[in-house]
């Protein structure tokens, strides 16, 4: 399945996941310095990446439904 066979919402989920992880690469900082990043905030990531990983897999069964001929 290519980019433009992809539901609107699963298109959405995937930039969502890659702008996510630049911020994390981006705000990752260089070893023996402090984060910048609260506690509090690195959680919030973790759980948004679990959210996503969670809807993308709801997604997976339809979408195999809907563009796998049945047999």
């Amino acid at each position: 399945m290519n980019e433009e066979n992809l539901s609107k919402e699963q298109r959405i989920l995937r930039v969502l996941r890659k702008v996510l992880a630049n911020i994390v690469k981006d705000a990752t900082p260089a070893p023996g310095q402090p984060h910048p990043l609260k506690e509090s905030t690195i959680y919030d990531i973790r759980y948004i990446f679990g959210l996503i990983s969670e809807r993308e897999a709801e997604l997976a069964p339809m979408v195999r439904a809907i563009f796998e001929p049945e047999q």
